[in-house]
């Protein structure tokens, strides 16, 4: 694999991620609207969101901002 390819994979992975940094808090908050955060699908959220800030803790500590 090129580094070219090796970039790409890696922006496409950060677009993603950073999306999900947005869109997971929105879902959160409107499953807690409609009282539904004893669900399944929001305790994934809850856990997805969880893990995604430690990413990006993680990402932040080597410069790369979002």
């Amino acid at each position: 694999m090129t580094d070219d390819e090796r970039l790409a994979k890696f922006e496409a992975v950060y677009a993603e991620f950073a999306a999900s940094l947005k869109s997971v808090p929105l879902e959160l908050d409107h499953l807690k609207a409609e009282g539904r955060e004893k669900t399944v699908r929001y305790r994934e959220l809850l856990g997805q969101k969880l893990m995604s800030v430690q990413i990006k803790d993680l990402f932040e500590r080597h410069g790369i901002t979002f």
